[in-house]
């Protein structure tokens, strides 16, 4: 995937990280604001819905799951219940590969392992926000009868 396309795709994104570890916080966003997305940041659970509670304009959420009190478990439930955040791309983050799985059979939008770097970080998120083209296409219209000749 070539990183311009992405950045330019990024400029419009308008992220929410949520990591309890300050490390990683600033890693992923100074990646997206390297990409000139608009970035908010919490190292909470409890803050992040906060935050989406006061903003519209958040595109997609990038959330550890391994964070005190209020884990990333939780707070995408709490995250999924809310009618005006229900169907908010979530991105789950954890170093724990084994996770994976689990939060796909849960519905989060996609997986980001943990350590990450810029390229592979970006081409997750678009891949993950970008529809891709064939999933517009009607494969149905084979099934449909040509016109009766008269």
């Amino acid at each position: 995937m070539d990183l311009e396309v992405i950045r330019a795709t990024a400029k419009s994104w308008t992220a929410l990280i949520v990591d309890d570890n300050i490390d990683n916080l600033t890693v992923a966003s100074h990646i997206l604001e390297f990409c000139e997305a608009k970035v908010h940041t919490t190292r909470s659970g409890e803050a992040a819905l906060k935050i989406l509670e006061d903003h519209d304009d958040i595109s997609f959420v990038l959330l550890d799951l391994a964070m005190p009190y209020v884990d990333g478990w939780e707070t995408f439930k709490q995250i999924r219940s809310h009618p005006k955040t229900a169907t908010l791309p979530v991105i789950a983050v954890s170093a724990q590969i084994n996770d994976k799985e689990r939060t796909l059979d849960m519905g989060f939008t996609g997986f980001i392992p943990k350590p990450f770097s810029m390229q592979p970080f970006l081409e997750a998120i678009y891949e993950y926000l970008i529809p891709k083209a064939e999933e517009f296409t009607d494969t149905e219209s084979d099934d449909i009868p040509a016109p009766a000749s008269t």
